[in-house]
This record gives structure tokens, sequence and C-alpha cells, in this order.
């Protein structure tokens, strides 16, 4: 069994469902400590909450190059000894996303690398990522550790099949609230429903086609939807009062968290009471930045947008130009049965160990 097989097993076996991410950040710790005990010029290894901060000596000379990964997995049964190795993948809850990606940080993570580097190299390990926004620790990491701001890139090891997925999507979760007046079903005149209300809203959005952004050559999709309606408590004999939707909206790069909130205002025209309830800004694809521009002329990859929202986004915030790239398969996260290929996480591993020592 191969080194990075090894490494990713045994990350596997550790459950770390988001929320509970303690036993793994500590035994990500423990492993680092251990591994660089003897070193002649061991990194740097902070803990905040269940996150880790790695960061090798600083030299003004270099570049600085940071990676990045969270630890957490969506909900799922098949860790422990139900961890399988086959002769072409690895099966367990999170092996795609994104502790494939967690192997490769932590087989980068050795003192001979370290040497090697032509880079200043800056790990981050972060928890709950799989759960609300606002609960994401990689919040906390960046402001507790205001040096990472001095990274010049940063790659973000979510699964992408290896290939690059750049900028993201900005996302606006909208409550739209319609009003009306209760009154018994068998007598409607006597009310105003608010569900025939939102009728031609509804017919609105839905008529609303998606629009092709395309920036630094990537066609990326500005769409509207509509995800959820509740009228409260009402009884299925009472003409609602009142009819709330989610109005997901999904922006393209150019645009400001501002701006999306604008149109979603405008699309609206006072038909119903707004409630922004999430607003996540977009990430700009760093096309002029030197070090990305050197790795895909480097390695000829395939390039995607990233039509979802992804922490590139968060790092774009702090002023960190970053992109999505890592051995996990998209289309396997959050599967039963998730699984990685084996050739794709060595394949992973030997693209960013070239690229760092050389």
């Amino acid at each position: 069994m191969g080194a990075i097989v090894q490494s990713l097993t045994e990350l596997l076996k550790i459950e770390s469902i988001v929320g509970n991410e303690a036993r793994l950040c500590t035994h990500v710790e423990e492993l680092l400590r251990e591994r660089f005990k003897s070193a002649a010029s061991p990194p740097r290894i902070e803990r905040v909450l269940n996150s880790l901060v790695i960061s090798s000596a600083f030299d003004s000379l270099k570049s600085t190059l940071l990676l990045a990964g969270h630890l957490d997995t969506v909900a799922g049964t098949e860790t422990g000894e139900l961890v399988r190795v086959l002769s072409d993948r690895i099966i367990g809850l999170g092996a795609s996303d994104m502790k494939a990606g967690v192997a490769v940080m932590l087989e980068l993570l050795k003192p001979e690398l370290l040497q090697q580097s032509r880079f200043n190299l800056m790990f981050i390990f972060y928890s709950r990522e799989e759960g609300p926004h606002e609960e994401n620790e990689l919040h906390t990491v960046l402001r507790e550790f205001p040096e990472l701001s001095r990274a010049n890139f940063c790659f973000v090891l979510e699964p992408t099949d290896n290939s690059l997925h750049l900028g993201c999507m900005g996302t606006i979760h909208a409550q739209i609230v319609f009003k009306g007046q209760r009154a018994h079903s068998a007598r409607p005149w006597q009310g105003r429903n608010a569900i025939h209300a939102a009728a031609e809203f509804l017919s609105q959005v839905s008529k609303i086609p998606p629009r092709t952004v395309t920036l630094g050559g990537l066609d990326f999709k500005e769409v509207y939807s509509v995800t959820t309606a509740n009228s409260g408590d009402n009884s299925r004999n009472v003409i609602p009062d009142y009819f709330e939707l989610n109005l997901n909206y999904r922006f393209p790069p150019n645009l400001s968290a501002a701006a999306a909130k604008q149109h979603v205002v405008e699309l609206v025209a006072g038909q119903a009471a707004i409630q922004f309830l999430d607003v996540s800004p977009a990430c700009p694809v760093p096309e002029s930045n030197p070090i990305l521009r050197e790795f895909e002329a480097r390695f000829n990859l395939p390039r995607w947008p990233k039509q979802a929202y992804t922490d590139v986004a968060l790092f774009a915030e702090h002023g960190i130009n970053a992109v999505n790239f890592g051995p996990g398969l998209t289309a396997q996260a959050h599967q039963r049965g998730e699984y990685v290929r084996i050739q794709d996480l060595e394949q992973s591993l030997e693209i960013y160990r070239s690229f760092i020592s050389r």
C-alpha cells in the first residue's frame, strides 16, 4: 500500500461528520508534530478550535503558496472498518469530498519537500465547511491568523477531477413574503389569498432563462430559483394570509454582493417583503495571477468555471487569489459508497509536488 493510500485510509477511518471534527484534527496535529520533531527547520503548527494552520519558515525572497482543505464530511456511515481499499479506488465517507485532498496536503507536508520548496508554504486544515456558512471555521482561521493574507496564491483541494475550477458563483438566499387576509375557504371573497398573490412572481421567476456571463474564457450561468415555499401553520380550509418563498439567486463573479442584492430588489419590484438570509460573494477568476499562469502553462489541465459557491470566495474576501484543484471526483461528493480513484490521488500529489519543488 502506497504512502498516500495509507494516509487517506487512516483519515477515512476517523469519523469527522460536520461538528465532530475534534478527533481527526487531533490526529492530524499529532501526526505532524511527530513527523517534524527532529527536523532542522520545523514548520509552525498552530490550532484554533478544530482547525490547524501550518507555516514553513518565511523567506522574503520567495512567494507564498497556501493550500487549504476541510476536515469534515456530511453525515454518513462508511467510516471505521467500513472503509475499503480496492485495486483502483478507496471507498469511504468523504473519500472525494474532501479527505483525498487532505491526504495530498499531508503527503506534501514532509521535511524534505519543505526544504526543497521554492515557495513559503502555508497549510490550512479547517472544520465545519459542510455546515451553515456562518459556522465555517475558516472565518475564524482567517481572522485569527492575519499573516495568511500575505499568501500570493491559494489552492483549495476540493474535488475537481484534477481539473482547474476557476472563480465561483455568489449565492443569495432571500425570504420573499407575500401577505393576505385570512378567511374561510368556503368564502374566499372575504379574504385575500397570499399564495395567489405570489402567482405572478412565481410565473415571472420560472420564465427567467439562465444567462451566460463569459469571464476569462469561462461561461458562468446566472440563475434564479424558488427552492422552498411555506404558508406557516395554515389549515387546509383557511385562506392563507401568509406565504413565504426562498429565492436562491446564483450570481456571476463580475457582480458585487451589493449589486446582486439590488437585482433581487428589482425582480421583486415591491410585490412582497424581502429579507436577505444569506449573502455569499462570488469569487473572481484570478487570471492575471503569475502563480496560476505558470501552473496552467506547465500542466495544461482542463479548466472549468465553478458554477457553485465554494470557499475560494472567502479567500478572495481577504485579498487572497484562490482556485479549486483536487483529486476527488465531483460526481462522488455526498454519495453513498463515495470513492476516489487511486490514480487521481497519485496524479494530484505528483502535480503539486513537482510544482512546489521546481
